[in-house]
Order: C-alpha cells, then sequence, then structure tokens
C-alpha cells in the first residue's frame, strides 16, 4: 500500500483500492488540479470521485498506476503552490526544458544519492513511436541568360531564396525557435543566426534573402543549329525563295555529382516555322504548350544523373520570301531542381520549444517506512519529437547534491505522447 500524504489537503491510500481521507470534494480536487487530471482516463476519474465523495474504498486494480501518479503529481503542486494561487492549473504548462532545474523535499533526510541515471521512455496510449519534425525549407531561385553555346551572360544573372519555418501541428505552440546557419556569407542575411520569438499552430515564417554567390549552372545547355539539315555541319544561312529544312539539336549535360530532377525545358518556335516535329528525344516526354512568350515545344524529364547527358531533335521548315528577313531560332527556358541550396546556405543547429511537463513524484517503501523511492518525470505533450537537453533534480537546501542528472546525448529523443522517467 502506498500512503501519500497531501498536507492540509488530507491524505489517500492507493493499493488494490483506493481510500480517500481528503477534506475537499472531487469536484473540488480536479479544478484546482485540472493540469494534474488531464491525462486521467474516465474508469479512473470516477473511481477518484466515488473515493473521495462517498469515503469508501475502491476497486482501482487496472488504475492503480495512474491514480497513483495523479496523486502524486497533487502532492508536488500543493507543495509549491497555495490552493489560491491561480497559477496551480498551469503548473505544467510551458516549462523550459533546457535547463530544467527542480528542487523537490519529500519530508524524508536520508535519501540515497543517484545520479546520472539512464532511466526508461514510456509510449503513450498508442504505443507507437511517433512525433513530427518541424519543416524548415531553403528554396533558391536563379535567373540566367544562356548564349546558344551555354555560356552565362554574367550581367543577367537574378538570383534569390526564401527560408522557410513551418509549424504544422494543429494544437501547440512553438517558441524561442533558434537556427544557426552555414555559408550564410554567401548570402545577403546579416548574421549568422535567426531568431523567432514564437510560431502559432499551422503558421509559418519566411525570412527573404539576396544570393552573392557565384551561379554555376548544373545543367550545361547547348544548341546545334543546321539550316541545311546536316547533323555533322552547323549553318545558320537561310536560302531565299526556297523551303529551309532545319535541324535543331538541344544537349542538356548534368555537370554536378548531384541528381538533378524535374526538368522542364521550353523550346519556342519562331514566329513563321510553318512546319516542326520532333525527330527524336532520349528520355521523358514531349508536348506543345502555349506560353506567354509565344508557342513552345516543353521537354519534360524527372531525373538526370550526374554526367549524364540527354539530346532532344527538332525537324522546322520555313519560307524565305526576302532575303533581308532575319529569323530567330527561338528562346529556350529551362527549370529543375536540385537537392541542395545554390547558394551553400544550410541549416547547421536548430533549437525550439514546445507543449511539455516535468514533475517529480515519491512513494513511500512498504519495507522501509520514511524512506521514499522517487522519480524525475518529462512528458512530452505536443506533436513533435522533443529531444530532453538538460535536467537536474537537486536537493532542496543543498543543490550540490543531485539526485538526476541529464546531459545532452544521453536521452534518445522523446516521442509525441510518451515519458521520459529516471
Amino acid at each position: 500500500m502506498v500512503k501519500i500524504n497531501l498536507g492540509t489537503l488530507g491524505s489517500v491510500d492507493v493499493d488494490k483500492k483506493l481510500q480517500s481521507n481528503l477534506y475537499i470534494s472531487s469536484d473540488e480536487l480536479f479544478e484546482k488540479f485540472s493540469s494534474a487530471a488531464e491525462s486521467l482516463s474516465s474508469d479512473a476519474r470516477e473511481a477518484i470521485r466515488e473515493a473521495v465523495d462517498t469515503g469508501s474504498k475502491v476497486k482501482i486494480k487496472k488504475q492503480q498506476d495512474e491514480i497513483t501518479e495523479f496523486f502524486e503529481k497533487v502532492k508536488y503542486q500543493a507543495s509549491n503552490y497555495s490552493l489560491e494561487d491561480e497559477l496551480l492549473d498551469d503548473i505544467e504548462e510551458d516549462d523550459d526544458v533546457e535547463q530544467a532545474e527542480v528542487g523537490y523535499d519529500d519530508g524524508s533526510d536520508d535519501i540515497d544519492h543517484i545520479s546520472d541515471r539512464k532511466g526508461k521512455i514510456i509510449l503513450g496510449s498508442g504505443g507507437e513511436e511517433e512525433g513530427a519534425t518541424v519543416p524548415i525549407k531553403i528554396t533558391e531561385n536563379a535567373k540566367l541568360i544562356l548564349d546558344h553555346d551555354g555560356t552565362v551572360k554574367d550581367e543577367d544573372i537574378e538570383s534569390s531564396g526564401i527560408l522557410s519555418i513551418e509549424n504544422i501541428s494543429e494544437k501547440n505552440r512553438l517558441w524561442d525557435i533558434e537556427l544557426n546557419l552555414g555559408n550564410a556569407d554567401t548570402t545577403d542575411l546579416e548574421e549568422e543566426s535567426v531568431s523567432i520569438n514564437a510560431l502559432e499552430p499551422e503558421t509559418s515564417e519566411d525570412i527573404e534573402y539576396n544570393v552573392s554567390a557565384e551561379i554555376v549552372p548544373a545543367l550545361e545547355i547547348k544548341e546545334f543549329i543546321s539550316t541545311i539539315n546536316d547533323p555533322e555541319v552547323e549553318f545558320y544561312a537561310l536560302a531565299n525563295n526556297n523551303v529551309n529544312d532545319i535541324l535543331c539539336v538541344i544537349t542538356l549535360n548534368n555537370v554536378t555529382d548531384d541528381v538533378v530532377k524535374n526538368v522542364k525545358l521550353s523550346k519556342l518556335i519562331p514566329a513563321g516555322m510553318s512546319e516542326y516535329e520532333i525527330a527524336s528525344n532520349s528520355a521523358g516526354t514531349i508536348e506543345e504548350e502555349e506560353l506567354d512568350d509565344g508557342n513552345a515545344l516543353t521537354w519534360s524529364i524527372e531525373e538526370v544523373q550526374p554526367d549524364a547527358e540527354e539530346k532532344i531533335e527538332i525537324k522546322m521548315s520555313v519560307m524565305i520570301d526576302d532575303k533581308d528577313t532575319k529569323l530567330r531560332s527561338g528562346k529556350i527556358l529551362v527549370d529543375y531542381q536540385l537537392p541542395k541550396s545554390l547558394s551553400g546556405l544550410s541549416v547547421e543547429k536548430f533549437n525550439g520549444y514546445s507543449n511539455n511537463s516535468f514533475y517529480t513524484m515519491s512513494y513511500e517503501m512498504e519495507e522501509n517506512p520514511d524512506k521514499y523511492e522517487c522519480q524525475f518525470v518529462f512528458e512530452n505533450k505536443s506533436d513533435y519529437k522533443i529531444k530532453l537537453i538538460s535536467a537536474n533534480v537537486t536537493d532542496i537546501e543543498d543543490t550540490d547534491l543531485k539526485y538526476v542528472e541529464i546531459d545532452p546525448g544521453e536521452i534518445p529523443e522523446i516521442p509525441s505522447g510518451a515519458k521520459w522517467e529516471s
């Protein structure tokens, strides 16, 4: 049997049956200690209500552990706050876990010193290691204009980026968010760190910046034109008063060590081209579409492997009636995605906080009265996986005497809804 002394509230005996000797009603108990009661099952709540309001012994075999835990929370809260304290209901919310120092006095002068304990993780009611992570996205765009041989015209480069942090939870806030960035000097970001006070549920924060690093295209694109329809001879002159059959060959080569994804190359068809067709293509699909700049053939490829080269051949026909007529071959527009930023900007470290609670529990030892077995408990009440970085449980009179001491890396990530017990 575990006897839990709740001070001025009275006491309870918890075993296979619950015996209450409290001086308040169950309604007052649940109202004053609502945060401790929020995790109680309906069966446990009804058993407590019956025991408190009737004074009778109530069988609680299946609910013994959670009822014991509830009254230990009540004991801790009652010993640290007066019943009139308006903050009582919020004792477990928004605690800083990075350095959670908890002092607790259980009334015993003879407690064994326990430190550096690994403890255990107890999963939530679902029994699965679940929990989201905070999405952090770096999106960079570069607009480059190239000559037909693939040479970049430096004066026409435009590049910018957006660093986005999103809170995908429907109910939990994130606060004290801190990001340490790598290679920030390749952008116009003034600091190598980003701080965000808070993100409400289902909101995001976007930070825009410009890229100052030299942009090297991941795809080398070249265009071959033969106005005499000869794949061996590059030729641009057009015959007057004749139908000119033109061969256009576009090659793209992945010059990076990464897979380039979602490639979309659009070849604008110059006005005056009477006929055009795809002679061949090495990969992907081709479709005709109308763009703002005119009619185009759009070539789509899901992936281009490192050092791979892909090719498309287009045959066109044009009739020239005037020797002074000038005909352009048509622009090429290319979009693609890389698995890393153009600037090299990266997130080196991320810190943030979400809903959690922590408390201590004590159980009087049956075989050794006036001695207590104690635990430190941390509960992850958020939708995210949480890393417990540091926590110290010390003697209330001698803070150098530590009963629990946790260092970074000692405890694995705590899933959503789970708790860690020392």
